[in-house]
């Protein structure tokens, strides 16, 4: 039997005879009354406030009165269904701007939230569920980059979501106004350069993959 919250119910029984039996029914019992729990609010406005490759800081509204509330339940799930059990941390009752942690990187995941009651109270119904892919995550950064006379050399890197090495000569000694770049396999490489010329290096991700571009160097002056 499904009752709704926050209403008050009267209760009383009676013993039914068998239809051929020699008995009548009794007479009812004395009425009870009992008044369900009241459900808390709703969570409307569950988003994804922030976020990079292993992390998502959610955000909402706290609905209405934090009366009855103890904290907040959040669901981090990898179907759209979000079935089971909540398996992230819980945050407290004021909380309104939680990070989940340990995502995958590059992978969509799906978030509700609900209000977990104190005593007498009964748990929101589960909100909506906001879908999030976290981003790539960047490949490292080069290191050991020189140029010695017309020679640029940096330091190998190995990774499987490296495709190639983006190497920019920067304009007129700048140390932020590089606009061509170079890709190589390699590393080292000649780059004939008259007067005094600055570089900078960075990874290049495999279109494919889970990593996006690494950052660029320190610029490196000839």
């Amino acid at each position: 039997m499904g009752l709704t919250a926050d209403t008050t119910y009267h209760f009383r029984i009676q013993a039914r005879a068998s239809a051929n039996s020699n008995h009548d029914h009794s007479v009812f019992s004395i009425t009870v009354s009992h008044t369900t729990a009241t459900q808390l609010a709703k969570v409307a406005d569950l988003n994804a406030s922030t976020r990079d490759h292993e992390s998502v800081t959610l955000g909402w509204t706290a609905p209405g009165s934090a009366t009855g509330r103890a904290s907040y339940q959040i669901h981090t799930c990898m179907s759209a269904n979000c079935s089971g059990t909540p398996t992230s941390a819980t945050p407290t009752a004021s909380a309104t701007s939680p990070k989940v942690s340990s995502l995958t990187r590059n992978r969509t995941c799906y978030f509700r939230i609900r209000a977990a009651a104190q005593a007498n109270y009964v748990d929101s119904e589960w909100s909506d569920i906001p879908v999030l892919t976290s981003d790539k995550g960047p490949l490292p950064a080069i290191t050991g980059l020189t140029v010695n006379g017309n020679t640029i050399s940096f330091d190998a890197l190995s990774h499987t979501a490296l495709c190639a090495c983006i190497v920019a000569p920067c304009v007129n000694n700048s140390t932020t106004n590089c606009p061509d770049t170079y890709e190589t396999t390699q590393t080292t490489i000649d780059w004939p350069c008259t007067n005094h010329c600055n570089f900078r290096v960075r990874a290049q991700a495999k279109g494919n993959s889970d990593c996006q571009d690494g950052p660029w160097s320190a610029v490196v002056s000839k």
